[in-house]
């Protein structure tokens, strides 16, 4: 779990984290896109249950049955091999995370 805050987490000028924005996403480190919050902030996942977020990280769909984006299908073609109960221990994990309001995707032109 402790990757997911190497994406979904705001950076310093110089790249490191920075503790106030752990896990509540920002600019992709690529430079092109968005990360979304993971934390269980109202912009973040807020309303995904914990069986929501191990569907997630077995399948690549979101609770709406949206497939994930193009940069975590490597993520989820890793965590879709874990036995459940470790999705599941990820996926608890991520809801204790504590909830933090993150920088909203900028808006499309």
């Amino acid at each position: 779990p402790g990757h997911c805050a190497e994406c979904h987490s705001g950076r310093n000028l110089l790249g490191g984290i920075k503790a106030a924005q752990r896990f509540a996403g920002g600019p992709n480190a690529e430079g092109v896109g968005w990360v979304p919050n993971i934390t269980s902030h109202e912009d973040g996942l807020a309303t995904w249950s914990v069986k929501d977020m191990a569907y997630f990280l077995e399948t690549g769909l979101d609770k709406d049955g949206n497939p994930v984006d193009p940069e975590m299908q490597a993520v989820i073609a890793n965590t879709s091999k874990l036995p459940p109960a470790d999705r599941e221990a990820m996926a608890r994990y991520l809801k204790s995370l504590p909830a933090r309001a993150g920088k909203p995707p900028p808006k499309a032109p």
